[in-house]
């Protein structure tokens, strides 16, 4: 009998080019009932995340090193309606997901 092995858990890394152009956290349908989102600690500024206006003048930060939960008790959250921002060029966010 075949046994079925199929990951119960996503990460990844997203780089944001360009302070102040928010974009997805996940390039593609990602379904996860939690995840967690990761300052990396070599950022030079802040980490927003929020949805697709998230932006430095209306969502609280994270510095480098710190995180944020989001999770539901609804069917799925989508990564791919998660959007960061950053307050340095360049700087990145690691994300740890539970999936669907």
């Amino acid at each position: 009998m075949a046994t079925s092995h199929t990951p119960t858990h996503a990460m990844g890394s997203t780089a944001v080019g360009t302070a102040g152009t928010a974009v997805r956290l996940h390039a593609t349908s990602l379904r996860a009932r939690r995840v967690l989102i990761y300052a990396q600690k070599t950022n030079s500024g802040q980490l927003f995340v929020g949805g697709s206006d998230v932006a430095s003048s209306t969502s609280t930060g994270l510095d480098g090193g710190e995180s944020i939960t989001l999770e539901t008790d609804k069917n799925f959250l989508d990564l791919y309606d998660v959007w960061i921002d950053v307050g340095t060029n360049g700087d990145k966010a690691d994300f740890y997901a539970q999936k669907v």
